[in-house]
């Protein structure tokens, strides 16, 4: 189904959404009738002609041949929709590509004129084109029962019209510019007189009795203006482009505007011929008082009085109308101004277009049956990124051979758009015993040349990563030229979620040499192929866990994850960096590892990290914790490492540390989280004279006498008899309060007196 079919509800919406919305603006300032009913015909029907005229230029075929691929040695053109090329062999070299055109300002100066909608948007495009199909098959269908309706009630109305309508038919038909009087029925059903098929007139039973001979003359000069306005002809096309037009709500308006428009020409119509307003006024009030309790007239038909008919402005239009015809010149001029402004909107309005290739014969009855229940198995993977999306359909029971990446069975489509290329390559397996392929270049059939071969190649990647699981693809590429085979699938430019399948697949599977490992890491560190950081942090990560590193091969992953867009995998990865780190680890390692560090997303993903390698109490781990929590901003997550590595501390003699965590609990702002701390490093670890002071020092700033003393109260029970501690612990104790400087004090009763 070509694209402009698909888009052509979406275009009408807005070419008449724009042409209906300019004539409602302009009839407010337009007071002539000839001129708003022609504004309002020109905007409500060429809404169909401006929204129909690119689908038509799109499908009408183009005088142009298009290319057809033919082999050199054979007289015989290759078939322009398929080439038979078996999946590992390359193409003939015997067979003329089909290059496509530079990229000229010519050929790209349309993209201009054109509002482009993403390639995915044509499933949502052929779901609203059939909506929109089905309802207004519906209406039309309704529209025929309601005319088939019509003929069947018109066919009982009698002939035996009295004498005096006849006559005075036939005398008012030249006056009213008819070349015969029409047909007059009697025995109607509806509330009002009104013109019906062949133009024949149906009058109710209470016109022959009631109407004098004057009102008489107004209904019939009112329906003979109808029969020469042709206005039944265009009644009938404007609901028919209604149930066309059915997804757009100004058409509603239009309509009324349209039909009482009308009603005000014939009704001036039938005064000037007449030559008696009043008459036709009384006529008009004579009918539209019988809609009260009668049968309205049907959709199809036009009458005198309609059950929306606005009487009271029609009488007021009448009898202030100047009674002049309007003239040829000023209808001309009408249709004039309606022409240019469709003209304008033809040419000013951009087309809308959907990027990727167009639906061929059979692709939207294939998307249709995606997108229901089936027994076959099928499935659809969308890659997106900017500027390039990737699609895969796979149907049917789709299997890859055993000796090589050739589809075995079922269907396979792949689609990459860039910028403003597409191409698509169809892999059939189902109808012939080896793969078809059918590749084009922008909907174009196109030669599987050298650069569609290494674009099928690197997307090839995809289908294989998606039919085979990533352990039995790992075994077969092992068994078809071992390790540098699975190197080669993962360092070529693959789409980077593959080359993370294998990376995790393999890392798994043992242990690698120290070469091999270097390969991995480097081709997940790379920038190309283009893709998601997330699978590069994965690919780091499952190297990390599954691999012992060496020293430099530590920084290099902690240096990657440093430059990486952080997520919660990046967690996962830094740890399984850490835990490896340890007393024999080069100091340019252990840098990067805390600039990776900084480089998280939140003190809370840093906590995370912290705690795991903490847990195997490495003295690199110590050191990190120590480095970075000053620079902590929560200190939730500030007092739960320093807590922890209070727990690391136990047991260790190492002065320079002690202090070193006195120091970043004294960047703790909260006095709860810094009271919890520095209890943790009092409780954990036996300190001497520099540790016992430091804890002091970071005292400093803390106010409060419910976390000040529970501090001192402990540190008195650990700390030596050394006098300027016993001094500087005073000092401290001068902010209590004075019980709780009372306790302070009676604590260091139990200290032995300094020597």
């Amino acid at each position: 189904m070509n694209d402009a079919l698909l888009l052509w509800p979406l275009g009408y919406l807005v070419h008449s959404t724009l042409l209906l919305g300019a004539a409602w603006i302009a009839s407010r300032w337009i007071r002539h009738a000839v001129w708003q009913e022609t504004l309002w015909r020109c905007a409500f029907f060429g809404a169909f002609v401006t929204a129909t005229l690119p689908p038509l230029a799109a499908i009408v075929p183009s005088a142009t041949p298009a290319p057809v691929v033919v082999p050199a040695t054979s007289p015989a053109p290759a078939r322009a929709t398929r080439a038979r090329v078996q999946a590992p062999e390359p193409p003939a070299p015997a067979v003329a590509p089909v290059t496509p055109p530079p990229a000229t300002s010519e050929t790209r100066a349309p993209l201009a004129q054109a509002w482009w909608l993403p390639s995915q948007a044509r499933l949502v495009l052929l779901a609203a084109t059939l909506a929109w199909a089905v309802v207004a098959l519906l209406g039309l269908a309704a529209l025929l029962a309601q005319w088939t309706t019509l003929r069947r009630a018109w066919q009982r109305l009698r002939g035996d019209v009295d004498a005096g309508w006849t006559r005075a038919a036939r005398e008012l038909a030249p006056r009213c510019g008819l070349p015969r009087a029409p047909m007059l029925k009697a025995g109607a059903p509806w509330a009002s007189p009104l013109v019906g098929p062949r133009g024949e007139i149906a009058l109710p039973d209470w016109c022959l009795v009631q109407l004098q001979s004057a009102q008489r003359d107004a209904v019939l000069a009112h329906e003979f203006a109808h029969l020469a306005r042709r206005d039944p002809a265009w009644r009938v096309a404007s609901r028919i482009a209604a149930c066309l037009g059915w997804m757009q709500p100004l058409n509603a308006l239009a309509l009324r505007r349209l039909d009482a428009l009308a009603e005000q020409a014939c009704d001036a119509h039938a005064a000037r011929v007449t030559a008696d307003r009043h008459a036709v006024a009384e006529a008009l009030y004579l009918c539209a008082s019988r809609l009260q309790d009668g049968r309205r007239a049907p959709r199809l038909n036009v009458g005198m009085a309609a059950g929306r008919s606005p009487l009271l402005r029609r009488v007021e239009q009448l009898m202030h109308h100047d009674g002049a015809p309007p003239g040829r010149r000023a209808t001309r001029r009408g249709w004039a101004v309606g022409g240019l402004a469709l003209a304008a909107v033809a040419c000013l309005l951009p087309a809308l277009k959907v990027r990727g290739d167009e639906l061929r014969a059979g692709d939207w009855r294939q998307m249709l049956a995606d997108s229901l229940p089936s027994a076959h198995p099928r499935s659809h993977i969308m890659m997106r990124s900017p500027g390039d999306d990737v699609d895969l359909w796979i149907r049917g029971h789709a299997e890859l051979r055993d000796d090589s990446d050739e589809l075995k069975s079922g269907q396979v489509t792949l689609s990459e758009t860039t910028g403003d290329l597409t191409r698509r390559l169809d892999v059939d397996a189902e109808s012939a015993a080896s793969a078809v392929r059918d590749y084009r270049v922008n909907g174009a059939p196109h030669a599987i040349d050298a650069d569609a071969k290494q674009w099928a190649d690197r997307r090839w990647n995809l289908v294989v990563g998606t039919l085979v699981d990533p352990q039995r693809r790992v075994a077969r590429l092992l068994r078809q030229g071992g390790p540098d085979r699975l190197l080669q699938a993962i360092e070529q430019p693959v789409d980077i979620g593959t080359q993370h399948t294998l990376i995790e697949a393999w890392t798994g599977h043992g242990e690698l040499d120290r070469d091999t490992v270097q390969r991995l890491i480097t081709a997940a560190d790379r920038a190309e192929p283009a893709g998601d950081d997330h699978d590069r942090v994965l690919s780091l990560r499952d190297i990390a866990r599954h691999q012992q590193l060496t020293s430099p091969q530590k920084r290099q992953v902690a240096e990657a994850l440093a430059t990486r867009a952080a997520d919660s995998e990046s967690v996962n990865a830094l740890q399984a960096v850490l835990v490896q780190l340890d007393t024999h680890t080069q100091v340019e390692t252990v840098d990067a590892a805390a600039v990776a560090l900084r480089a998280l997303p939140s003190d809370n993903a840093r906590r995370e990290t912290l705690d795991v390698a903490l847990d195997v109490k490495t003295s690199v781990a110590l050191d990190l914790a120590l480095q970075l929590t000053p620079q902590f901003t929560s200190d939730f997550d500030h007092r739960t490492v320093l807590e922890h590595v209070a727990k690391r501390l136990a047991g260790l003699e190492n002065p320079e540390l002690v202090e070193r965590y006195a120091d970043s609990a004294h960047r703790i702002s909260s006095s709860f989280d810094r009271r919890a701390a520095l209890l943790a490093l009092i409780d954990a670890v036996p300190l001497h004279t520099d540790g016992c002071m430091a804890v002091l020092n970071a005292l400093d700033g803390l106010t409060a006498a419910g976390d000040v003393t529970p501090v001192l109260l402990a540190l008195a029970k650990r700390m030596p008899p050394d006098s300027g501690l016993i001094a500087r612990y005073r000092q401290v104790a001068r902010v209590l309060p004075t019980y709780e400087r009372g306790q302070a004090e009676q604590a260091l009763d139990t200290l032995p007196l300094p020597s």
